[in-house]
């Protein structure tokens, strides 16, 4: 079970919220685990365990992929660079393709995520998401859902020269919106979301029903850790 607020915690005075996207916010295991089978396949391939590819969420597309194919392609290692990059180059595209074609199936948004938003937007609070999916990915999966307009910012891999666990997506937003780190929360389900916003200046509240541990998440110490969203308005002021 997750965390709870213990009654004579300090609430946080937050006025921004910062989420991360899969696994935190949206339920996407399958869609991405499906759609990674299919790049592999296009790459000459084999497929994968959902298993195998589950720890690897959260990786930037280019180095996910990268990194599944040197599992799952037997002449991986005999490579030369110009036939890694065009393999890369299209395992992406087909990724792309095969999560567009299917998100609307496949992936949906986790227990109250839709009611906590709508709440935080009731108090006056700024959303936002920062990502390591590609940009255009994630608008047409919050679109779909019907909370793309319930965010201020969307940072995505297109928007980044480092990724998280740098805080370089945390910053963007925070100057974007005009709120300072301090008044901020990074909500996420991995360890590097932590550390992002730990490194930022920001808050840090986990969710456990994503792709780190419950361990994983302790040993960066945020300072709540929730089993249910809707536990988030309990943190916050």
């Amino acid at each position: 079970m997750g965390q709870k607020v213990q009654k004579n915690m300090q609430k946080i005075k937050a006025r921004l919220i910062i989420f991360d996207l899969d696994q935190t916010l949206v339920n996407s295991t399958a869609c991405i685990c499906n759609s990674m089978n299919v790049a592999l396949q296009s790459a000459g391939a084999s497929e994968l365990p959902h298993e195998k590819i589950r720890p690897h969420i959260g990786l930037p597309i280019k180095r996910f992929f990268e990194v599944l194919l040197k599992h799952a392609h037997p002449h991986f290692k005999d490579f030369k660079e110009a036939e890694l990059k065009e393999k890369i180059t299209k395992g992406i595209q087909a990724y792309k393709e095969h999560f567009k074609k299917t998100c609307t199936q496949e992936c949906t948004l986790y227990p109250n995520v839709r009611e906590t938003i709508e709440e935080l937007e009731k108090r006056g609070k700024k959303l936002a998401i920062a990502t390591t999916a590609k940009l255009e990915l994630a608008v047409s999966l919050l679109k779909y859902l019907g909370i793309l307009d319930s965010f201020e910012a969307i940072i995505g891999e297109e928007n980044l020269h480092q990724v998280k666990p740098d805080p370089e997506s945390i910053y963007l937003i925070t100057e974007k919106l005009g709120i300072p780190p301090e008044q901020t929360i990074m909500v996420g389900d991995t360890a590097m979301d932590m550390e992002a916003g730990k490194s930022a200046g920001t808050h840090t509240i986990a969710v456990d029903y994503g792709v780190d541990t419950i361990e994983e998440l302790k040993a960066v110490n945020p300072d709540g850790i929730m089993h249910d969203l809707k536990e988030l308005l309990d943190y916050i002021d």
